[in-house]
């Protein structure tokens, strides 16, 4: 699934659109089982240190002050960063950042 459509990013100013596809792409994340393997290949990081992240951020329940633990919200960028981390294509330094 690319989030960021045929004719490039969601526009910065269209955050109802960017947080809609973050979202559905977090769901496709959460089902895969290969994208540890491919992010370790394509960044040279241990695949146990991926799937760690992988789980604090997109299937972990967090205390962030609500009346009951809840994961974070999607985030498109990550979004965006999980892509091409994933895709080993244009990888940037904020996407090991993210790591």
């Amino acid at each position: 699934m690319d989030i960021t459509g045929a004719s490039g990013a969601i526009p910065v100013n269209d955050q109802s659109r960017r947080y809609a596809h973050a979202a559905l792409y977090y769901e496709e994340i959460r089902k895969r089982s290969t994208d540890t393997q491919s992010i370790a290949k394509n960044t040279g990081w241990n695949e146990n240190a991926i799937s760690k992240i992988k789980h604090h951020v997109f299937f972990k329940e967090h205390d962030l002050g609500l009346e009951e633990l809840v994961r974070f919200d999607a985030d498109y960028n990550m979004a965006v960063s999980w892509q091409r981390l994933t895709n080993g294509i244009s990888i940037l330094e904020e996407d090991l950042v993210l790591l």
